[in-house]
């Protein structure tokens, strides 16, 4: 994913610089920054999804030839049972001998790698690109409203203090202080925050 970042950010930079002396938008601009949030999702997506799945998969890719022939064996062997069975509904006695029964050919090598190929397509990659466009967007929009949730906490930590420092400034301009001090100390006023809301903001903390 770094790598495509940085593709994608130098295609764009070049197309930024061929297109500067045509257009004055501010929308063409050089980008530098690299998305770490977009990393973060994919490296966390093959660890714990790709990663095991492309795995095991593989694993069964190269049982699959094996599996093949014996599916073919065991179909070449239930059409001469028929035949035997066949001959037994009308009075045709045969000596079957199970363990001299013809083996069916192993598939050969060309064959094998066409039915990888043709599972890996038909089965394995359609499944993927629906789990890893919908895990991707999952993640994505989870990431999203995660940060959506700690930007909105922090602006409304950011607007309770504005708020306590308003009450404080409006509060300390009605106490009677001494005619040395023309302004309450930082002291003072967090006594005053205390008695009223029990804690201070970090901006006026002594």
């Amino acid at each position: 994913d770094l790598l495509a970042q940085y593709a994608e950010t130098y295609n764009h930079n070049l197309t930024v610089e061929k297109t500067k002396d045509k257009s004055e938008s501010d929308d063409c601009h050089k980008v530098t920054k690299i998305d770490m949030k977009r990393s973060v999702i994919f490296f966390v997506y093959g660890t714990f999804i790709a990663g095991p799945a492309y795995h095991y998969w593989f694993n069964y890719l190269n049982e699959l030839p094996a599996l093949l022939w014996k599916m073919k064996q065991t179909r070449q062997r239930g059409k001469i049972l028929r035949a035997f069975a066949y001959l037994k509904t009308h009075g045709i006695e045969v000596k079957l001998d199970l363990n001299k029964l013809p083996k069916s050919k192993p598939l050969g090598k060309w064959e094998s790698k066409a039915a990888k190929i043709a599972a890996d397509q038909i089965i394995f990659s359609s499944l993927y690109t629906f789990f890893f466009f919908t895990g991707i967007g999952a993640m994505t929009g989870a990431a999203d409203m995660a940060e959506l949730h700690y930007r909105r906490r922090a602006i409304e930590q950011h607007q309770q203090e504005e708020k306590i420092n308003n009450s404080i400034y409006s509060h300390s301009s009605s106490v009677s202080i001494d005619s040395n001090s023309e302004i309450l100390t930082n002291q003072e006023r967090c006594a005053i925050l205390l008695a009223k809301y029990g804690k201070t903001p970090k901006s006026i903390s002594p």
